[in-house]
């Protein structure tokens, strides 16, 4: 999830290794529920152990009968079937990051070995996102492609300000012309009911499930919405379930959950630790990695460095791939060279180049992770309505925060038309929400 950088994994080792050792009466107990209402599952062989499936739901729970979506599963079997507990459901954030791909990528080194044992580690796509049925709102990748080469995420001034402010109606547009029958639909509480549709379909009678960042809030709002059905929880990277949805007019959701607090403390650790280690830091090379950055960024935003594929890395990119390479604190020496790389070709007088592009530090996203958040984002919370509303959010983020980058962003969420009534759940938990249920 890109909005809680800090502690992925980190703190909540401990309770899935606590989840392993729960009593578990109940918890692969034949399902008593109408059989008749449970998705089928027919899993296959999906390479190196893993197996897949794809399951059909409905696309609105007020009208089971009607028209169906796509729901795409993967799964690591418990490695010992003989104890074992059932199935631990796991959700990496984003919104919009893929469940399928990070248990693929992750799930065999992110889970210890005895948590492996006793539970099958189980990703499922939530609708809209990835290889489940997709927001989708370009005719080709190509066109994705190009889309997104020109979109600034984060403007510094007026014109660019009004730049992306079009592209996000222009996005809004092209989502609403291609996927308008969708997006009505994609709240989290409707994949909170997906979840516990798949919950019944492996036979599971209560939810074991493992959230992070935005899967928090999923977490929670199952928990509200079927509390007689959670098992445990494991909530990392809290996100308040009662700010992220609400807030005044011109608040942003992002900051309503101290996301940017959280990147900043993050950051402040990266400089900390990377001074800390001298020559074994690449950006601790000639100064306080703290004080180039500040100066890079301001450098950045009069010259943009153009790198030899033509990629341009610019203040934007900066601050993006800074923020995606906080996630794992395994990609923040590559990240301390690409910071000293580009702050050396940008040095008064350097010829030093530096060779290509930043490649991606955090799990590659799915191909429409963009459209999806943005989906995502405006069917759950209350957004800004005019574009100078995020720049002064930013402005008064900074403020607050001890490490910071400046940012205006705008959502499509202002511009997509007739915004349609999104299903809700309950009033959400508050706080840290962490369920150890027999």
């Amino acid at each position: 999830m890109r909005q809680h950088p800090a502690r992925i994994i980190g703190c909540v080792t401990a309770a899935l290794t606590l989840l392993s050792w729960v009593p578990s009466a109940g918890a692969t107990a034949t399902n008593s529920e109408d059989p008749t209402n449970q998705p089928r599952l027919a899993w296959q062989d999906c390479g190196d152990g893993f197996e897949c499936a794809t399951a059909r739901v409905p696309l609105d729970y007020d009208k089971p009968d009607g028209r169906s979506i796509e729901l795409a599963l993967l799964r690591l079997p418990a490695t010992d079937p003989a104890g074992r507990i059932g199935s631990l459901f796991v959700n990496p954030g984003g919104p919009g990051n893929s469940a399928v791909q990070y248990v693929q990528e992750s799930a065999r080194s992110a889970y210890p070995a005895g948590v492996r044992a006793r539970f099958d580690i189980v990703g499922m796509d939530p609708r809209g996102v990835g290889a489940s049925t997709p927001v989708q709102c370009f005719d080709t990748a190509a066109d994705q492609a190009q889309f997104f080469a020109g979109y600034n995420p984060l403007p510094i001034n007026r014109p660019e300000l009004n730049a992306a402010a079009n592209l996000a109606a222009e996005l809004a547009r092209r989502c609403q012309a291609r996927s308008g029958w969708l997006l009505p639909h994609l709240s989290t509480a409707n994949v909170a009911r997906d979840l516990d549709a798949m919950r019944k379909a492996v036979g599971d009678a209560k939810l074991s499930y493992v959230g992070y960042s935005y899967g928090t809030y999923l977490g929670a709002t199952y928990a509200n919405l079927f509390p007689g059905k959670v098992r445990a929880l494991a909530l990392d990277g809290n996100t308040d379930p009662t700010a992220y949805p609400a807030g005044s007019p011109k608040s942003v959701p992002f900051v309503r959950v101290n996301a940017h607090l959280a990147a900043s403390e993050t950051l402040d650790q990266f400089f900390t630790l990377c001074a800390a280690a001298g020559p074994r830091c690449d950006f601790a090379t000639g100064g306080h990695p703290r004080t180039k950055f500040a100066t890079l960024a301001a450098r950045l935003r009069e010259n943009p460095l153009v790198l030899p594929d033509g990629l341009v890395f610019g203040y934007a990119l900066l601050v993006d791939f800074t923020l995606a390479s906080l996630y794992r604190a395994a990609d923040w020496a590559f990240a301390a060279s690409i910071l000293q790389q580009v702050y050396a070709a940008t040095s008064p007088g350097s010829i030093a180049r530096v060779p290509s592009g930043p490649a991606a530090t955090h799990d590659p996203p799915a191909s429409n992770t963009r459209e999806s958040l943005f989906a995502s984002v405006c069917s759950d919370t209350r957004n800004p309505a005019e574009p100078s509303d995020y720049a002064h959010a930013a402005a008064a983020a900074d403020r607050q925060a001890r490490t910071s980058a400046r940012s205006g962003p705008t959502s499509p969420c202002r511009a997509r038309p007739g915004r349609p009534r999104i299903p809700t759940a309950t009033p959400a938990l508050g706080g840290s929400v962490r369920r150890t249920l027999p």
